[in-house]
C-alpha cells in the first residue's frame, strides 16, 4: 500500500472537492495524510482522514474568511495589513519560508509516495520538489489553473485586453512581489524558477473539477492538465431536513456557500418568494438561524444546514454564489443556476454557465427581490436553461473524479513522471478512458526523455 500527502489552505471551497479522492485511497487501503490549518481538523476527522498534528500554514486564509462571513469583505485588505503585514495577495506566500521547512519535515517523516496539494498552497508543491516527490496540483476552479500565461483563456479564447489590464492594474504589482518571492526561495533550494505563480515546473499533473461539457477547447492549457469531472460526494452526513415539507411544488435551492451569505440578499429572496408558484429552501450555515426573520411566506423554509446532495435530486433551481463544489454538484444533477457572483473565479464560472445556457448571471448590486424572482421564472419556462443544464450534466455523469483522481496519484506511484498529455488527445478523464489516456501521456513522456 502507498502513503499519500495532501496539502491545502484552510477554506472549504479548496479542501472539499479532494476529500472524495482521500476516502476513495484510504477505502482502498492507503493511508492519506492531510497537512492544513488545524482549524480544518474538524472537517478532515468527520470524513476519516488523519490531520498532520504537527503542521500549521494558512492563518491569512482562516482571516478572510472570517471577515468574509460576517459580511466585512471592505475591512479584509486592512486587517490583513494589521494583523500580517502582508496585502490580499501577498497573503498566499505568508510564511513561506517556515512553512516550507515545516512540509518537508513531513515528508521526511511520512515519506509519502506522492502529494496531492492546492495550487494556493505553494508550500508544498515547493516542499515536494525539493525532496523529488511527485505532486499533482488540484484546482478549486477554473482562475486556479496553470497556464501558458499569466492569465487563462475563458471561453476558448485570450481574456480581452481591457479586462488583462484591468486585473493587472489591481494586482499586478503584488503579483510580482508574490513571484519573486517564490523565485527568491526557490534559487535558495536550487529549483528551477516559475514563469507565473501558477505555473510550477515540475508538477507532475494538474487537475480540475471538471469536464468538456463545461470547459471550452483551449490551446493555452499545459499538458499535464486533466479534467476528471465535478467533485461531487455520494456520501454526506445525516442532515435532519423536513421532507414532508415539499409538497410537490418546483424546489427552488438557495445557497451562498459558508462564506457569502448575506442577509441582505436572503431578504431579497424571501420576497421574491412570496406568493410564487414554488417553494424555496434557503441554507444559511452558521451565520444565521431561522428564527432571525419573521413571518416567513408559507413556502419559504430556511435552514442552517441541508443535506445537499439529498436535497438536490428534488430541486428544480439553484441560487448560488457561483463557487466550483456548488456549481458542479447543480450541474452533475442538470439543474439551471441562477449566480450572484462575489469574486473574480465565480464571475468566471457564472459567464461559463451562461454561454452554455444553463444559467443566469445576476450581478449582487442587481440581485434584488424582482430580478430574482424574474430570473427564476426564466430558468423554469425557457426549455433552452433545462437543455443547456442537461448537456453538462451528460457529460459530468460520464465522470467520476474520486476514483479517477485516485488513479492518477496512484499511478505516479509507479511511473514518477510528469503525465504529458498528447496534443491530440482532449483533458478530460471520462470512467472508461483514464487509463488509456495516462499510457498515451506516459509514452509521450518517454520519448521526450529520449528524444
Amino acid at each position: 500500500m502507498s502513503t499519500f500527502l495532501f496539502g491545502c489552505i484552510p477554506a472549504s471551497g479548496h479542501i472539499n472537492p479532494t476529500l472524495g479522492i482521500a476516502r476513495q485511497l484510504i477505502s482502498e487501503g492507503h493511508t492519506v495524510i492531510y497537512a492544513t490549518h488545524p482549524a480544518m481538523k474538524e472537517t478532515l476527522s468527520r470524513e476519516g482522514i488523519s490531520i498532520a498534528e504537527d503542521f500549521s500554514w494558512g492563518d491569512p486564509a482562516l482571516l478572510f474568511n472570517e471577515l468574509m462571513a460576517s459580511d466585512r469583505e471592505k475591512e479584509i485588505s486592512k486587517a490583513m495589513k494589521a494583523r500580517y503585514g502582508v496585502s490580499l495577495v501577498g497573503a498566499t506566500v505568508y510564511n513561506l519560508e517556515q512553512g516550507v521547512a515545516d512540509f518537508i519535515h513531513l515528508i521526511d517523516k511520512w515519506r509519502p509516495d506522492v502529494c496531492y496539494i492546492d495550487s494556493l498552497f505553494p508550500v508544498g508543491i515547493i516542499a515536494s520538489e525539493v525532496r523529488n516527490i511527485p505532486c499533482v496540483v488540484s484546482a478549486a476552479g477554473f482562475v486556479y489553473l496553470a497556464a501558458q500565461q499569466a492569465w487563462p483563456y475563458f471561453n476558448g479564447k485570450k481574456i480581452s485586453f481591457f479586462f488583462r489590464m484591468v486585473i493587472r492594474l489591481m494586482y499586478g504589482r503584488e503579483a510580482d512581489k508574490v513571484l519573486r518571492r517564490l523565485n527568491i526561495l526557490r534559487r535558495q533550494y536550487g529549483l528551477p524558477l516559475q514563469q507565473t505563480f501558477m505555473k510550477h515546473p515540475r508538477v507532475a499533473a494538474f487537475l480540475l473539477y471538471s469536464s468538456a461539457g463545461m470547459e471550452f477547447k483551449r490551446t493555452d492549457l499545459l499538458p499535464q492538465t486533466f479534467y476528471i469531472g465535478p467533485a461531487v460526494s455520494l456520501t454526506e452526513k445525516a442532515i435532519p431536513f423536513p421532507w414532508d415539507w415539499l409538497d410537490g411544488r418546483p424546489v427552488i435551492y438557495f445557497t451562498m456557500g459558508t462564506v457569502y451569505i448575506r442577509k441582505t440578499l436572503i431578504d431579497h429572496m424571501i420576497a421574491a418568494a412570496k406568493d410564487a408558484p414554488w417553494q424555496v429552501v434557503i441554507s444559511t450555515g452558521r451565520t444565521y438561524k431561522a428564527t432571525d426573520w419573521n413571518d416567513l411566506p408559507e413556502n419559504v423554509l430556511i435552514c442552517e444546514y441541508v443535506p445537499q446532495i439529498a436535497l438536490l435530486d428534488k430541486t428544480t433551481v439553484v441560487v448560488t454564489a457561483g463557487g466550483f463544489g456548488t456549481v458542479g454538484q447543480a450541474a452533475m444533477k442538470s439543474i439551471p443556476m441562477v449566480i450572484i457572483p462575489f469574486s473574480i473565479d465565480h464571475y468566471f464560472t457564472a459567464k461559463t454557465i451562461v454561454i452554455r445556457k444553463a444559467g443566469i448571471l445576476l450581478p449582487r448590486k442587481r440581485a434584488t427581490a424582482l430580478k430574482l424572482r424574474k430570473a427564476i421564472d426564466i430558468l423554469l419556462n425557457n426549455p433552452v436553461y433545462e437543455c443547456g443544464a442537461k448537456a453538462i450534466g451528460n457529460d459530468f455523469s460520464c465522470c467520476d473524479a474520486a476514483a479517477t483522481g485516485a488513479y492518477v496519484l496512484k499511478y505516479l506511484v509507479l511511473n514518477r513522471h510528469p503525465l504529458y498529455r498528447p496534443d491530440d488527445v482532449a483533458p478530460t478523464l471520462y470512467k472508461d478512458n483514464v487509463a488509456e489516456v495516462l499510457a498515451l501521456s506516459s509514452r509521450r513522456q518517454f520519448l521526450r526523455v529520449i528524444s
